[in-house]
């Protein structure tokens, strides 16, 4: 199921009352906002503050992982959910640690993940990855959010990223970003 708004949803709130409002009459608007004051989301709605420095990467990047050195850079952009013992624990000698971040996004409900990560026909490494986003009709947080998703893969028939290109893409061969070697 899916809605078409006529016009921004504004959502007001006051103690256990909420209202939303879809429509363009001014006069509506102005008595919503006396009763209710300003919208906690949609249309009018207050921008939030950035209060931290760039928690991640702005633009989507694909980091590849294969020494300690590396790891300590890459923990930095981590969000502290996804830095754990097994992940510190790596053994990098057997494994690639492979970091795909989707950029900056506007609000809450987007996502990437890692699907696969194989060599392709012409040697390539490739990182397929999948995208997702809020509903059209989802109401989500505004908040900038920054996606991320980490794995551990072996380095067996994986060419070393210094060596060949890596890249991520979606399964329908969009690419999102090419390796960086950390």
């Amino acid at each position: 199921m899916s809605v078409r708004w006529m016009a921004p949803p504004r959502f007001y709130a006051r103690g256990a009352f909420l209202a939303l409002y879809v429509g363009v009459d001014e006069e509506i608007v102005r008595v919503l906002q006396t009763t209710f004051g300003v919208p906690f989301a949609g249309e009018g709605a207050p921008t939030p503050d950035v209060v931290t420095s760039n928690p991640g990467l702005d633009d989507a990047a694909l980091i590849v992982v294969g020494s300690a050195a590396g790891l300590e850079r890459l923990v930095a952009y981590l969000p502290e959910k996804q830095v754990n013992d097994d992940l510190l624990s790596t053994d990098l000698t057997q494994n690639w640690i492979v970091a795909i971040f989707r950029g900056t996004m506007p609000t809450a409900g987007y996502g990437i993940e890692i699907e696969s990560v194989r060599t392709g026909a012409d040697g390539q490494v490739l990182v397929e990855v999948s995208l997702d986003g809020p509903g059209i009709d989802e109401l989500v947080a505004q908040v900038i959010t920054y996606p991320v998703d980490v794995k551990v893969v072996p380095r067996q028939d994986l060419e070393d990223p210094s060596d060949t290109g890596w890249l991520a893409q979606t399964a329908d061969g969009k690419v999102l970003a090419r390796f960086a070697v950390r």
